[in-house]
């Protein structure tokens, strides 16, 4: 087992050429956000744009979007029709595949809620053949529907906390805190696929089964939301030339140590999700990135 520490993540992440521009840079697509849960989509959206990312694209339903696009006006908008109960319509699979052949990465899950609508919506990203995380409600449509998992091509990343690896493994909740290493690299074996298993400390597994531990971060990271900032930052790497295994790897670093510089100035009381933006360019800037 490796463990993840500032210097890993100084080895790994590399500076943005100085020919890039925004295409060579790669495009994240985003899927993201419900009536219920409007926070959600710019948590991950703008912690995907500090990546380094070059195009950053939210698919969602209008009312998110108004919102985001005064929050994030570097975001660009793929709007989709309203469900009745709030998710995203029928429409979303096909705005997906729309914009798949411009799209590097896919980011689904945050705040969308569960329908059949969001079930078209995942099915369709694994579809697609491009790199995807899959966070959150993506995760619990999933853990209903294993059938899914044959669909992806190009090789995917998870990001449960231990209750939605409960779900999807069915193994108790007792069980997977009590080795976390087990069933991440089990999972990854299984699906082939990186597997970002969440608790009050971070294993990583890769497909092939090689385990990464981070014990950065800290217990102000313990609220609603901090899921969806680690969600955005690991896609925003995943959207660029890195591999899933080094995107898990840096945005768990950058979230991590992003949240201890936050902690710092404000304490881990009060810090909250939307604070980590702020110390996420701090702790870039300070790496020389």
């Amino acid at each position: 087992m490796k463990e993840i520490t500032k210097k890993l993540l100084s080895d790994i992440l590399r500076p943005i050429p100085i020919n890039a521009h925004k295409g060579s840079n790669g495009t994240l697509t985003v899927i993201s956000g419900s009536a219920a849960y409007r926070g959600a989509p710019s948590l991950a959206v703008g912690a995907a744009l500090r990546t380094g990312c070059g195009i950053t694209r939210l698919i969602s339903i209008e009312k998110i979007i108004s919102s985001v696009q005064l929050q994030h006006p570097c975001c660009t908008f793929l709007p989709v029709s309203e469900s009745s109960n709030g998710t995203i319509g029928a429409d979303c699979a096909s705005a997906i595949y729309s914009c798949a052949g411009k799209t590097d990465a896919f980011l689904i899950g945050c705040g969308l809620g569960q329908s059949a609508e969001v079930s078209s919506a995942v099915s369709a990203v694994a579809v697609c053949g491009k790199k995807a995380v899959i966070d959150a409600d993506a995760l619990n449509i999933i853990s209903q529907n294993p059938s899914i998992y044959s669909a992806f091509k190009n090789g995917f990343i998870v990001t449960p906390h231990v209750g939605e690896m409960s779900r999807l493994t069915g193994a108790s909740i007792s069980e997977i805190k009590n080795d976390l290493p087990k069933y991440a690299k089990a999972f990854s074996l299984e699906h082939r696929c990186v597997t970002v298993l969440k608790d009050s400390v971070t294993v990583i597994s890769t497909e092939a089964g090689e385990i990464y531990r981070s014990s950065l971060g800290n217990e102000g990271l313990s609220k609603g939301g901090s899921g969806d900032v680690l969600a955005g930052l690991i896609a925003g790497f995943a959207a660029q030339d890195y591999s899933l295994s080094e995107a898990a790897i840096i945005g768990c670093a950058v979230h991590g140590l992003s949240a201890n510089l936050c902690a710092e100035e404000n304490g881990k009381m009060a810090m909250l999700p939307s604070d980590l933006e702020k110390y996420t360019v701090k702790l870039l800037a300070s790496l020389g990135f």
